[in-house]
């Protein structure tokens, strides 16, 4: 079966358009998370993408799920629309046809149960921007709904209404279950208000059919997850909806599909107080943490036994990325140690490298010393032996005119 990843658009710090007192994202909140309440509802395996993400990590996020297009993984971002038109408008991925045929059956849905009108179903490349990165960068099979214009009056009267929202997140909940080929289950439980009591109480057909029930005694009952609304501070909180730890909960037989409540996994039931450490001991053991309230109540009234509490644990995103983080964490050991030696090596090398340069410069100062002693004898040994001069014979260099008389002395004297 298909996966559902639903994204709201928009942040806190970028809150799309603002018209009538109203933000965009905390309506796409809203729809959002009861878009997820509705697919769980027909065991369609949901996740919710992070609040407060921006655009590239909203991107980011989907795509290290592992959710793809070949898988027929779908991902849906709600947006509101502007610019006082009223209606539905649906962008799909370019030239895909499966894009195509899920944005056409959100949109058809939402015209079928809003009466709304549909403003087009549009490639993303037809958009003023030339192409919609949500669209265009998501792995799975991608659509973008602009759930009717934030100011047109006739479509803030459904904005504005809890009620409205909630047929608005049905409609497209029911235009994904088309397009996936799934039948809606008709609901069996209309009262989805009332207050959880620590006992689960069967549903008012059983109970119709059913003795008084002895509340010393565990049920098989397993209440609808829509029952339960989660508080205030659970960090699984998103959009109004209810979000188990990533998939925990939302395995293949979905919620209650088949599973004895309170059984152990010894086939025998066991009582709240002994779930409750049942729970928390797998937490512990699995996930590494103990779990908050809004998990144990969640748990604790879906009446899971421990043998499937273990298998969709295992099966969540949670635990998968604690597995991813432990593969990361072993590589970087590997490559620490790797590192480690190399560094061993490259000091062991720089110490002898060290320990060479030490002699070269012992022997250089001893050179010097050999080189300073050998001037100082030197010098010494001038000092004591100067060098012997001859005097110079100077000869003397006769003139022209002396010449001349010599000459012709010597011819007279002959």
């Amino acid at each position: 079966m298909a996966r559902v990843i639903i994204s709201a658009g928009h942040t806190n710090d970028q809150p799309g358009t603002i018209a009538n007192g109203i933000r965009e994202v905390d309506l796409t909140r809203k729809i959002a998370g009861e878009v997820i309440k509705e697919l769980r509802k027909e065991e369609i395996i949901t996740l919710s993408v992070p609040p407060n993400l921006d655009l590239a990590r909203r991107i980011s996020w989907i795509n290290q799920t592992g959710y793809t297009e070949e898988d027929g993984d779908i991902a849906i971002e709600i947006h509101i629309n502007e610019g006082g038109k009223s209606g539905v408008e649906g962008w799909h991925q370019a030239d895909k046809n499966n894009s195509i045929e899920l944005t056409k059956a959100i949109c058809e849905r939402i015209k079928t149960d809003l009466g709304w009108e549909i403003q087009g179903v549009k490639s993303e490349y037809e958009h003023e921007l030339g192409s919609l990165a949500f669209l265009h960068n998501t792995n799975p099979i991608s659509s973008l709904i602009e759930c009717g214009y934030i100011d047109n009056e006739e479509d803030l009267k459904i904005l504005k209404s809890d009620d409205g929202l909630k047929k608005l997140a049905g409609s497209i909940a029911k235009g994904i279950l088309k397009y996936l080929g799934k039948a809606v289950k008709p609901s069996t439980n209309t009262s989805v208000t009332q207050p959880i009591s620590s006992t689960p109480q069967p549903p008012p057909a059983a109970a119709a059919q059913q003795p008084p029930i002895d509340t010393n005694q565990p049920t098989a009952y397993n209440p609808p997850v829509s029952q339960y609304a989660p508080p205030q501070n659970n960090p699984y909180a998103s959009s109004g909806g209810y979000n188990p730890p990533a998939n925990i909960g939302m395995g293949a037989q979905g919620f209650g599909g088949g599973i004895q409540a309170g059984a152990g996994a010894g086939g025998g039931y066991m009582n709240r107080e002994e779930r409750k450490d049942m729970i928390r001991n797998n937490y512990v053991k699995i996930l590494g943490r103990e779990p908050n309230q809004a998990d144990l109540n969640y748990f604790l009234n879906l009446g899971t036994s421990e043998e499937q509490l273990i298998k969709r644990m295992i099966d969540s995103q949670e635990h998968a990325d604690l597995v991813k983080a432990r593969q990361e964490v072993i590589k970087t050991k590997e490559t620490l140690s790797k590192h480690t030696t190399d560094i061993l090596y490259l000091r062991t090398k720089v110490t002898d490298q060290q320990g060479i340069i030490k002699n070269l410069n012992q022997l250089l100062i001893q050179k010097n010393r050999a080189i300073y002693q050998l001037n100082l004898a030197l010098r010494g040994f001038r000092q004591q032996n100067p060098p012997q001069t001859k005097p110079r014979k100077i000869k003397y260099k006769k003139t022209f005119s002396e010449k001349f008389l010599d000459y012709f002395s010597n011819k007279l004297g002959s």
